[in-house]
C-alpha cells in the first residue's frame, strides 16, 4: 500500500516538472461520488426552446463496477431564422476485477457537437474506446487505457489512436500532512501528423496544527498541445472534406497556479489569515508552413501571462463585536512576443509585432477593506462593510491609450431591530464612488466620477397565516465628466430612481394559501450639471410587475400552483419638443401555472409556465405560450 502511495506521488510530481503532454480533465470521466439519476426536460420561452437530457448511474456487484454518464443540452432558435444547436457527452466505464483490486476497464466515450447556422464548419464529433487496467483501493486509483477513436471535423475523418494514464490519491497522511493528488493524461494520434496530448495535474497538502491554526498549499499545472486543420487562403470554395486543402496550426499551452495559505490563532479572540497566489500561464501559436498572402502564419506568437496576489486578514471576536480587517496586493502583467518562423521580411515582421505590442499591459491593485458587526442591544444590530482600492493599468506601447488609474470605494451601512418575535426591520444605507482616470490626452475626454447612493429600508413581518415584507429603495446615480466644460459632446448624467417590492403570504386553510409578488420602480435620465446641482431630466421609465397565485397544497407530494401575472411598462420622452414616437409602452398579461409531484426517494417532476398576451403601444398584440418541464428520477 505505502509504495503504491509513492508510486502515485513520484509519477504526479515527475509529470509536473516533465511537462508530458496532457489535459485540465478527462473529457469523458465520470463522477463517482454522485447519486444515480436521470434528469430531462425542456423550457420553451417566446421563441427560445431548451432541450436537455442528463443522467448518472453506477452499480457495484460480483461481475464488476459499471458506470454511465449522459449529457444532453440542445436548444432551437425558430422564427424567420432557424437556428439548432446540439451538444452530447455520453460515457460508460466498466471494470471487471481479475484479482483483488486489480480490474480489466472498458471506457466508451461519444462527444457531439452541431449547429446549423454552418452545416460543413460547425459539425464535430469524438467515439472512442478504450481498454486496459486499473488499480482501485479506497482513497487511491491508477489506471493505463488504450484504444481506437473515430474523430470528424469539418468534413475530416480521423482514425486515431487513443491513450490514457490517470492516477488519483485523496486523504494520504505523512505525520499529519493531508495530500491529495490527481493526474489526467491524454495522447491521441490523428492522421495528417496532428499529434494532440494533454496533461492535468493538480496536488494540495494541508495540516491541520490545531482547531484555528493551519497551513496548506496546492497546484495546478495543465500542459495542452494541439493541432487544428487550417483552410489555406486558396481554398475556400474547395471540398472541405479534401484534406489536401488544408494546413497545420500548433496551439500550445501551460499554465501553473500554486495558492499558499496561512491560518493563525495567535491570542485569544484574535484570528489571523494569509494567502498568497502565484499564477503563470504561456501560450504559443505556429503554423506548420507559410500561406503566401497570410502574414500570421509567418510567425510564432507567443503570450505569457503572470499574476501574484497576497491577501492578509485579521478578525477580532469578542462576545458581541466582531471587527474583521484585510489587505490585498495584486500584480499582473501580459506580453506579447512575435518571433520571425519563415523569414518575413522586416517590414511585414514589424507590422505583425505592432499589432500585438498594444495587448501588452501591466496591472496592479492595492485594496483594504474592513467587516464589523455589532449586537448592540438583544434586538439591536449593526453592521458595516468598507473597501476602498486603487487599480493602475499601463501599456508600454507609445500607441495604447487605454493607460488609466482608477479609484473604487464602496460602503454600506445596516442597522436591523428586532420588534418582536414576529416582526424585524431595519435600513441599509450604501455609497460607492469611482473614478477613472486616463493618463493620455487622447482618452482623457472620458475621466468621470461616479456616485451611487443608495437608501433601503425594510420590514418584515410574519405570523403562521400572514406575512408580508416590503422593501423602499431611493437610488441616485450621478456620472460626473471631468473635463465636460472643455469637451465637446461630453455631458454628465443623472440616474435617480425609487422602488418598491414586496412579497404577501396568506393562509386560507391547512393546506391552501394565497402568494403574491410585486414590484415597482420609476426613474429618470438627465442631463446633470454637477456644480449648481441642476438636472434637466431627459426620459422617464416606469415598471411595474405584479403576479397573484392560489397554492394549494394536497398532500406533502404534490403542489399545485394557479394564478397570473402582470407587467406594464412605459417609457416617455420627458422634453417637450420630443414627438410622440418616442413614448414606449409594452404591456402584458396572462394566466400562470406551477404544479411539484414528488414520485419517491426523492424523484419529482416539475412542470411550469404561462400564456402570454402581449401589447405593444397598444396594439400589435401578440400571443405565446412559455413553459418549463423538469422531471428527475433518482435510481
Amino acid at each position: 500500500m505505502i509504495a503504491i502511495e509513492k508510486i502515485i506521488l513520484i509519477l504526479c510530481l515527475f509529470a509536473f516538472i516533465a511537462r508530458l503532454n496532457a489535459q485540465e480533465s478527462e473529457k469523458f470521466s465520470i463522477n463517482e461520488n454522485r447519486e444515480n439519476f436521470v434528469n430531462f426536460g425542456f423550457d420553451k420561452f417566446i421563441d427560445i426552446y431548451n432541450f436537455r437530457i442528463n443522467a448518472n448511474y453506477q452499480n457495484n456487484s460480483e461481475l464488476g463496477k459499471f458506470q454511465l454518464f449522459q449529457n444532453y443540452k440542445g436548444n432551437a432558435l425558430t422564427g424567420s431564422n432557424k437556428m439548432f444547436q446540439d451538444e452530447q457527452d455520453f460515457g460508460i466505464k466498466y471494470g471487471y476485477p481479475i484479482i483483488e483490486n486489480l480490474n480489466i476497464q472498458l471506457n466508451q466515450g461519444w462527444i457531439f457537437m452541431e449547429n446549423t447556422r454552418n452545416k460543413d464548419l460547425n459539425r464535430f464529433s469524438r467515439l472512442n474506446g478504450l481498454l486496459g487496467l486499473r488499480y482501485d483501493i479506497e482513497n487511491i486509483f491508477l489506471e493505463f487505457l488504450a484504444g481506437k477513436e473515430d474523430n470528424r471535423q469539418i468534413g475530416i475523418i480521423s482514425d486515431a489512436m487513443i491513450y490514457r494514464l490517470n492516477a488519483r490519491a485523496d486523504n494520504l497522511d505523512f505525520d499529519g500532512y493531508k495530500i491529495k493528488t490527481i493526474f489526467n493524461s491524454q495522447f491521441i494520434d490523428l492522421n495528417h501528423d496532428r499529434k494532440s496530448t494533454e496533461l492535468f495535474n493538480y496536488g494540495e497538502v494541508n495540516n491541520q496544527f490545531s482547531e484555528y491554526d493551519l497551513v496548506g498549499l496546492n497546484y495546478s499545472y495543465i500542459h495542452q498541445d494541439r493541432y487544428n486543420l487550417l483552410l489555406r487562403n486558396n481554398a475556400i470554395d474547395a471540398n472541405l472534406a479534401d484534406i489536401n486543402n488544408y494546413s497545420l496550426e500548433n496551439r500550445y499551452r501551460q499554465k501553473l497556479d500554486g495558492n499558499l495559505n496561512f491560518e493563525l490563532n495567535p491570542i485569544e479572540s484574535l484570528f489571523g489569515s494569509v494567502r498568497i497566489n502565484y499564477s503563470n500561464e504561456s501560450m504559443k501559436l505556429q503554423y506548420r508552413e507559410y500561406i503566401t498572402g497570410d502574414m500570421k502564419t509567418g510567425v510564432v506568437r507567443e503570450r505569457l501571462l503572470n499574476q501574484l496576489g497576497i491577501n492578509a486578514e485579521a478578525r477580532y471576536n469578542k462576545g458581541n463585536f466582531t471587527q474583521m480587517l484585510g489587505l490585498a496586493f495584486n500584480l499582473a502583467n501580459e506580453d506579447n512576443i512575435i518571433s520571425n518562423r519563415f523569414s518575413l521580411s522586416e517590414e511585414d515582421l514589424f507590422k505583425i509585432r505592432n499589432q500585438y505590442a498594444v495587448q501588452n499591459n501591466n496591472i496592479s491593485e492595492n485594496k483594504v477593506y474592513l467587516q464589523t458587526h455589532w449586537q448592540i442591544k438583544r434586538w439591536d444590530t449593526l453592521k458595516f462593510n468598507f473597501s476602498m482600492s486603487l487599480r493602475r493599468y499601463d501599456t508600454p506601447s507609445i500607441e495604447d491609450n487605454t493607460d488609466m488609474d482608477e479609484f473604487r470605494l464602496y460602503g454600506v451601512l445596516n442597522y436591523g431591530r428586532k420588534f418582536s418575535p414576529i416582526m424585524d426591520g431595519g435600513v441599509n444605507f450604501e455609497l460607492q464612488m469611482n473614478h477613472q482616470v486616463y493618463l493620455k490626452s487622447q482618452r482623457s475626454a472620458g475621466n468621470n466620477w461616479l456616485r451611487i447612493i443608495k437608501l433601503t429600508p425594510y420590514i418584515n413581518y410574519e405570523t403562521k397565516s400572514f406575512s408580508i415584507r416590503p422593501k423602499f429603495e431611493v437610488l441616485a446615480n450621478y456620472t460626473i465628466y471631468d473635463f465636460e466644460s472643455v469637451a465637446p459632446g461630453v455631458k454628465s448624467f443623472s440616474f435617480r430612481q425609487i422602488g418598491y417590492r414586496d412579497s404577501l403570504s396568506i393562509r386560507l386553510h391547512k393546506n391552501h394559501y394565497l402568494s403574491a409578488q410585486i414590484f415597482f420602480r420609476y426613474f429618470e435620465i438627465g442631463i446633470l450639471n454637477w456644480r449648481e446641482f441642476a438636472e434637466s431630466p431627459q426620459k422617464s421609465n416606469t415598471e411595474l410587475f405584479s403576479k397573484l397565485l392560489w397554492n394549494y397544497i394536497f398532500d406533502e407530494n404534490f403542489m399545485l400552483f394557479i394564478g397570473a401575472r402582470f407587467n406594464n411598462l412605459n417609457q416617455a420622452s420627458l422634453i417637450k419638443s420630443a414627438p410622440s414616437s418616442s413614448n414606449y409602452r409594452q404591456l402584458s398579461y396572462g394566466p400562470e401555472m406551477l404544479m411539484n409531484y414528488r414520485i419517491m426517494n426523492g424523484s419529482f417532476i416539475s412542470l411550469s409556465g404561462w400564456y402570454e398576451f402581449q401589447f405593444i403601444n397598444q396594439s400589435n398584440r401578440v400571443e405565446f405560450p412559455n413553459l418549463f418541464l423538469t422531471t428527475n428520477i433518482k435510481l
